[in-house]
This record gives structure tokens, C-alpha cells and sequence, in this order.
């Protein structure tokens, strides 16, 4: 006769509170900013000029995201990132830049001319502002250049702080509490 024995009851796991590290930080502002970018290709299939107010209000946050994404890879916190830069592409960039990003000339006139549309909110609310901007095909190739070049690291960056914390906190239950 098999008889089965009973497993000990599961003990709880221990939790920890501990701020998101920045690496893992920068991995879900890599999935979001794909979303964003996505949604900006999705509203131009079928017309290139079609939806062009709601379609760059996407690839401005897209475009915004990728960069804080290199930021938040390279250690600046969640707090300056949205305190010191805010919605600042062209800060953003130059930031992301003085931490070794390769500049990429079409990124930096893209980034000066949406932050002036947005210093108004010109994407989001009418304000008799007639839209000029890049095309969306340029904008389009501009971000792959950009997330090309930069995804990489920021994913070497996720992978080393999804280690390190099942490393760290290995049996036990985190959750995020930041600042």
C-alpha cells in the first residue's frame, strides 16, 4: 500500500520593503516606452498624417521614456528624474548624453523642437498652433537609431539588478516602496 505523507504546511515567506532598484526601474520604463511607440505606429497605419496632434503626444512620451530609461540604467534616481528633468526632453537627452550616451543629431532636434510644442502643451489641448514638426517617418527612424544604440546597455543594467536581487533576497517576498 502507497500511502502518501503529508507535506509540512508552507511557512510564510519573509517580506522586505526596499526602493525598486534603478536597473529594474529602467526595465519597465523600456517596456512602456515600446508600448507608447507602438501605439504612435498604430495610429498612422492607415494614413501616414492621420491622428498627427495624438500621435505626437505618444512619441513625445515614448522618446521621453527611452531616455529617462538610459537615466534610470545609469543610477539617476526615480526622484530626479522626475523633479529635476520633468518633461524636458532636450534636459533629458543632454543628461543621458553626460552619461556616455552617443549623441545622435536627428534625437537632438527632435527633443528641442517637441519640447517647445509641449512647454505649451501644444499636443495635448488646441491653442491655434499650426502643427510643424519632423515627419513621422523621421521621428520614426530616429527613435530605432536611438533605442538601437542604447537598449542594449539598459538591458545589461536590467539583468545585473535582477541578479543581484534574487541574489540578495532569495526566499523572501519584495515589494517597492520608493521615495
Amino acid at each position: 500500500m502507497n500511502q502518501e505523507v503529508p507535506l509540512p504546511p508552507k511557512r510564510p515567506r519573509p517580506k522586505v520593503t526596499i526602493p525598486q532598484p534603478l536597473g529594474l526601474y529602467a526595465g519597465d520604463l523600456l517596456v512602456r516606452t515600446r508600448e507608447y511607440f507602438e501605439a504612435f505606429n498604430q495610429l498612422g497605419a492607415e494614413a501616414e498624417n492621420a491622428h498627427l496632434f495624438a500621435r505626437y503626444f505618444l512619441f513625445f512620451h515614448a522618446l521621453e521614456l527611452l531616455l529617462k530609461a538610459f537615466l534610470a540604467s545609469k543610477g539617476v534616481s526615480k526622484r530626479d528624474l522626475r523633479l529635476k528633468y520633468g518633461h524636458s526632453i532636450e534636459d533629458i537627452y543632454d543628461a543621458a548624453v553626460a552619461l556616455g550616451m552617443h549623441p545622435l543629431s536627428n534625437v537632438k532636434v527632435i527633443a528641442k523642437n517637441l519640447d517647445v510644442l509641449n512647454s505649451q502643451q501644444d499636443f495635448r489641448y488646441p491653442s491655434g498652433y499650426n502643427l510643424h514638426v519632423q515627419s513621422p517617418a523621421f521621428c520614426r527612424e530616429s527613435y530605432e537609431a536611438l533605442r538601437m544604440a542604447i537598449e542594449p546597455r539598459i538591458s545589461t543594467e536590467v539583468q545585473k539588478a535582477s541578479l543581484q536581487l534574487h541574489s540578495d533576497f532569495r526566499g523572501q517576498t519584495v515589494i517597492w516602496k520608493d521615495e
